[in-house]
């Protein structure tokens, strides 16, 4: 039986086996063949890690975003402080997003959320957000941005594609989850809507005001089947519910969060 040739295997299996190298191998590998190389570009774009301002300059520098703006799919921003010129790069360039995620980053703002949740609204599905805890009330010239309901509430309309929100670290309140739930009063949904598994959330903390009277997302966001509120929830869900909630009893350090967002990037150290 004939060996295929090593240049020939389906792009699919190539990005498979890039996941599992270190980024000496990845270099390696990345000149083995032009198929390789551009395997290795495809891995690098698709799934993309920024954790340092020398990584925008870089990639701005030798415009590699707009170069290969094709094929980034998950773009996670790790402590960043984005400049407006960084914000203006991403907006430029990340137009086909399946997944954004942002942790602890600095100098954020409503109006970039929103615009770039609203450029990517037909194609992204996750979303993820991070902020610092505030544990004694009190935040610093250095603390990343506050995430709050100023923060997120003009980008929640362009959201209704989500299958994944994940807000943690946040000061939100009510309006916010408010936003989350149906208004409706008729509580008799289509059974296709509704999550098979009816185990329920574990919450010894009640800090909504006002619960929401409706099971989440039914029909303000169909699609949604995964919410992380972090420490805020109690209430929001019933046996109904369409929406798995996830909890956490408690607070997670850098690499906890890193890890539960499954990232494995050679721009990891």
């Amino acid at each position: 039986m004939a060996i295929p040739n090593a240049s020939s295997l389906p792009n699919e299996i190539y990005l498979s086996i890039f996941a599992h190298l270190s980024v000496i191998d990845l270099l390696a590998v990345s000149l083995v063949c032009e198929k390789w190389h551009a395997s290795f570009i495809s891995f690098l774009f698709s799934n993309l890690f920024i954790k340092s301002p020398r990584q925008f300059i870089l990639l701005n520098k030798y415009h590699l975003l707009k170069r290969h703006s094709h094929l980034i799919r998950s773009l996670t921003l790790f402590k960043v402080h984005l400049s407006s010129q960084d914000k203006q790069l991403l907006l430029t360039t990340c137009k086909k997003l399946n997944k954004l995620t942002f942790i602890k980053c600095y100098n954020l703002d409503s109006d970039f959320l929103k615009d770039i949740i609203k450029l990517n609204k037909n194609s992204i599905e996750s979303f993820n957000i991070w902020g610092e805890r505030n544990v004694n009330n009190t935040r610093s010239e250095f603390s990343s941005t506050e995430i709050n309901d100023e923060l997120l509430s003009p980008m929640m309309e362009f959201c209704g594609n989500l299958r994944e929100l994940r807000i943690c670290g946040a000061e939100i309140t009510d309006n916010i989850l408010i936003s989350l739930t149906s208004s409706l009063d008729d509580h008799e949904f289509p059974a296709d809507n509704f999550n098979s598994d009816e185990s329920a959330f574990d919450s010894s903390q009640d800090l909504l005001v006002t619960p929401p009277s409706s099971p989440i997302s039914t029909y303000t966001y169909p699609h949604l089947h995964s919410l992380d509120l972090s420490e805020y929830l109690e209430i929001l869900g019933t046996k109904k519910d369409n929406v798995s909630v996830i909890k956490h009893e408690n607070e997670m350090n850098d690499l906890e969060i890193l890890y539960s967002f499954g990232i494995g990037s050679p721009f990891m150290a």
